[in-house]
């Protein structure tokens, strides 16, 4: 009996016949399916992600915040509207020249998601958010430029303190950096 148990204990799991993991698949695919509580789910048809990307244009993230702004009238909403209709008009013509001349099969878009990305720069702030992160209180600013200085054994950063009078003048101190 002992030798039973230890071999259950020992013996790698296999997630993929969990049943929550089961129910994730069969939604994620869209099937008909069964919930914990004995519900029946209606297949639906769903596309390669669960949520899909939407448009990041930034011209028509500005006209939806200007068509869904509650301090604008309804003539400069409609204006509005307008303008995102022959936006899109433009852009779907420009598209369908671009594959029509041959010089693309098909666009494929592809949004990159948030925190993803391994480019330098963002290996940098990771590198300064977590040697902030491990010190308790920050009080200074000297204290954050020590900390930026040191947070690499090679010497990678550096950082100019800025003083009033350089804020005020910046033209003649940018070109210097």
């Amino acid at each position: 009996m002992e030798t039973e148990c230890l071999k259950i204990k020992n013996r790698r799991s296999d997630t993929c016949s969990w049943k929550r993991n089961i129910l994730k698949k069969v939604k994620v695919k869209g099937t008909e399916d069964v919930t914990y509580s004995g519900k029946l789910v209606a297949e639906r048809r769903t596309g390669q992600d669960c949520r899909p990307q939407k448009d990041s244009c930034c011209t028509c993230g500005s006209l939806m915040v200007k068509i869904r702004s509650p301090s604008l009238n309804d003539a400069a909403k409609k204006v509005a509207a307008a303008e995102m209709v022959v936006h899109k008009r433009r852009a779907s013509k420009y598209l369908a020249a671009l594959t029509a001349i041959g010089s693309f099969d098909k666009i494929v878009h592809r949004f990159p998601v948030r925190g993803h990305s391994y480019l330098p720069c963002d290996r940098d702030s990771g590198v300064i958010k977590r040697a902030t992160a491990k010190r308790d209180r920050i009080y200074t600013p000297i204290e954050y430029v020590e900390l930026i200085v040191n947070c690499t054994q090679q010497g990678k950063f550096v950082v100019h303190m800025v003083d009033t009078k350089e804020v005020l003048d910046f033209n003649n101190w940018w070109p210097i950096f």
